[in-house]
């Protein structure tokens, strides 16, 4: 007995001890270890880029610990002259707020970083950061954090903890390795930045400019399972359903790992936004899921369009037969460095495989920072392998890029190719429809200079054949074309008060589309300005000429559509909050095109019931007077009037660190007017159709309503309420009007249940 209570004794002595060795995140940074940390110089401002001392004080201290990053914020704040702002927010959402970043490249390269966000309501955002200033907030990593107010409402503190585990880092021998570090702080009131180094993120050189430093090597092994189960009650269809799988995270070091994902519930607790859409190219949606955006950076190879050689919502994504979304069975990803390359594979294998489902796997390579002289070179290979037996396709496509970097200019030309083994091709080129299909290449250059400070020079040159199409597995809006695009943007810093504004940022953009017969698609002007006023609001405002040219998508393949010269004028404004509330919204109008005139009216507003309650809502009025619509083949409508219309309400309770309450509801309606049926000539004219062209009322409608309970830092309970559906009629009625009727749609109605848990 005495020899049991002396173990219990031991026990309990080395839990203390290494209780007492580990670094608590709880917003004090109290331990002895903390006496070691670096210290910051003063933070400068960056917002405006003047590069001048805040009225504001921070300290920051940061360590390397086996832990992890440590880094913590000590945040002086005068609440007379700026007033605390610490609202309860959703993830990646803290626009507004008091709140501090730090941005870590593990590598020291300039290839990857990560931003961690931490509010003064301990609320949080996240970001792979690539292609020096490009923020992908579908990253959702695991890091711990902390915030606390200080005594006297002198302001505030927050702790940031990054494991070691919770990214990839390059292996590297030695004893230390090196990173870049990068800090700031913003105060939501008036919207004031200050940071060390003294960066700007708008700038083309961003991650690449980070302070390096060495550090000791660690490591850290991780192997992390979460198990799923949901149950789901269609409550319409009386209907039940039961869903487990698997997740696994495997880390054995710092240069490797693998996720894997067993029958994986990839349902979104996320709504989408509600879209009607009337154009030939569809409409693009960010991916939340955690297989998809842990380590995806590697696989981020974007035009200068924003099209992404890999679009992870193909995954699990609608069946190929139009049969609802579908199901995977399995899907695993490897991340790797080794040998100075940088690799990254995935593999996901969809139900039903040997009828409908798809085979998906890709891979990429990236060999970074290769010198040559007083400059850096990165090459890289991505590939991608699709079947889809549904279609009897099978596709893949092979890409190269190429980075240069020296002094103010940095260079970044990419090589794509596909090969299909289909007969028919999928993607629009508009040239032909239901051409054969045949082996396709394209690419683009991007050349960007800062010649002198707060100037910023771009230049693109894209160009694709009517062959490529990298949209089995990627997000491109279209081929055979060739686009040449200028930007040229200069900040102005300090106008103390001039109309109102603190600093602004004017833009100049010209770009000019073709397709491969030379013939004109698009040239357009663009001239705006990023306004920054004091007191903390915002606002854009934009004005835009566009030259006659030709629509050879509209038609889907069935002939060309003139478009006459437009002219465009937009304008965005976010106020700072004022008491409880915040006022926004968006005014677009245009003539030309092809419509007679288009106004777009979006107001929206917020109030915050307290900062752990807020309710968002927001309308919009869109009016086109005579739009031309594609209906079938050859065959438009030209409608004497379209309207849209939409109503959204948004609520948010947070009631304590682990209960979140979350309502989400959209209505939409889209209405078309007396049509005239048309037929599209090969010359180019439209004709009197003997077809009917019917006027049409699209109603749809989105209810989620959403319960998350957080059992631990990595366990979650969902409890998800959702409702809506859609219809079509075909009689003309005006948008507002019918938005009382949206609420009756009941296309689904069900309750889900989802608990996923760590071990």
């Amino acid at each position: 007995m005495e020899s049991l209570k002396s173990a219990w004794l031991m026990l309990a002595l080395i839990t203390s001890l290494n209780a007492s060795a580990a670094l608590e995140v709880d917003g004090l940074a109290n331990e002895p270890v903390w006496q070691q940390a670096n210290v910051l110089p003063e933070l400068r401002l960056t917002q405006p880029d003047t590069g001048a001392a805040p009225e504001f004080k921070t300290e920051v201290r940061w360590i390397a610990l086996k832990e992890g990053l440590a880094v913590h914020f000590t945040c002086y704040q005068d609440a007379a002259r700026f007033p605390r702002r610490a609202p309860r927010q959703q993830r990646d959402n803290l626009s507004g707020s008091d709140r501090v970043n730090l941005m870590v490249d593990l590598n020291g390269d300039g290839q990857t970083g990560y931003n961690l966000t931490v509010s003064r309501s301990n609320s949080v955002e996240d970001a792979t950061i690539s292609n020096e200033n490009l923020f992908n907030p579908d990253w959702d990593g695991f890091w711990y954090h902390q915030t606390r107010e200080l005594p006297n409402s002198a302001g505030w503190t927050a702790e940031i903890l990054l494991p070691w585990s919770s990214t990839l880092m390059r292996g590297k021998s030695g004893d230390t390795r090196t990173i870049a570090l990068y800090f700031d702080r913003v105060i939501g009131s008036e919207d004031l930045r200050a940071a060390h180094p003294n960066l700007f993120f708008f700038r083309p050189q961003f991650l690449s400019q980070f302070e390096k430093t060495e550090i000791t090597q660690y490591s850290q092994s991780l192997l992390k399972i979460y198990p799923y189960v949901t149950a789901q009650a269609d409550i319409k269809n009386k209907d039940q359903a039961f869903r487990t799988g698997l997740d696994v995270f495997w880390k054995p070091s710092a240069s490797l790992q693998l996720t894997a994902a067993i029958n994986p519930d990839f349902g979104q607790v996320e709504a989408d936004d509600l879209v009607v859409n009337f154009e030939a190219v569809e409409v693009f949606f960010s991916d939340r899921r955690p297989f998809f955006t842990e380590n995806q950076s590697i696989f981020v190879l974007q035009s200068p369009e924003e099209e992404n050689l890999i679009y992870t919502r193909r995954a699990g994504g609608s069946r190929d037969d139009g049969q609802g979304v579908s199901d995977i069975d399995v899907a695993s990803k490897l991340s790797a460095s080794a040998a100075g390359f940088d690799y990254g594979m995935f593999v996901v294998a969809e139900s039903d495989r040997e009828e409908i489902g798809r085979s998906i796997a890709a891979f990429r390579t990236v060999r970074p920072n290769i010198s040559i002289g007083d400059s850096t070179l990165d090459i890289g290979y991505l590939g991608s392998f699709v079947e889809r037996p549904f279609l009897d396709r099978k596709a893949q496509v092979h890409s190269t890029n190429l980075s240069w970097e020296r002094g103010l200019w940095q260079l970044d030309a990419v090589a794509v190719s596909s090969r299909p083994d289909d007969d028919k091709s999928l993607l629009n080129s508009g040239s032909q429809n239901n051409r054969p299909a045949s082996n396709g290449v394209g690419g683009w250059l991007r050349a960007k200079y800062r010649p002198i400070p707060r100037m910023d020079v771009s230049i693109d040159f894209t160009r694709y054949d009517s062959n490529l199409d990298f949209n089995d597995l990627g997000f491109q809006r279209r081929n055979n074309l060739s686009l040449f695009e200028l930007s040229q943007s200069f900040r102005f810093e300090q106008l103390d008060g001039l109309f109102g504004l603190r600093s602004a940022q004017l833009n100049l953009d010209i770009d000019v589309l073709e397709n491969s017969r030379n013939e004109l698609l698009r040239k357009r002007i663009e001239l705006g300005s990023n306004l920054s006023y004091q007191g903390g609001s915002n606002g854009y405002i934009e004005v835009s000429q566009a030259a006659r040219g030709i629509d050879d998508l509209i038609s889907r393949g069935n002939g060309d559509v003139p478009i006459t010269s437009a002219q465009a004028i937009y304008f965005e404004h976010e106020s700072a909050r004022f008491g409880r509330w915040q006022l926004g919204g968006e005014v677009f109008y245009e003539e030309g095109g092809t419509k007679k005139s288009l106004l777009d009216f979006s107001p929206e507003a917020r109030f915050f019931v307290s900062d752990d309650f807020n309710i968002q809502t927001g309308m919009s009025f869109t009016e086109f007077k005579e739009r031309l619509l594609w209906r079938s083949g050859t065959l438009f409508g030209r409608f004497a009037k379209t309207q849209g219309a939409s109503a959204r309400v948004d609520i948010e309770w947070f009631s304590g660190e682990k209960h979140e309450l979350r309502l989400k509801s959209e209505l939409l309606s889209v209405t078309g007017k007396a049509p005239e049926a048309l037929t599209l000539l090969p010359n180019r004219r439209f004709t009197p159709s003997a077809s009917t062209v019917s006027e049409f009322a699209i109603q749809n409608f989105g209810l989620q309503l959403r319960y998350r309970y957080k059992l631990n830092a990595e366990s979650d309970f969902f409890a998800v309420y959702s409702r809506g559906g859609d219809r079509d009629d075909t009689e003309f009625r005006p948008a507002f009007d019918q938005l009382d009727e949206v609420t009756d749609l009941r296309d689904t109605d069900q309750f889900l249940l989802k608990l996923r848990y760590a071990f």
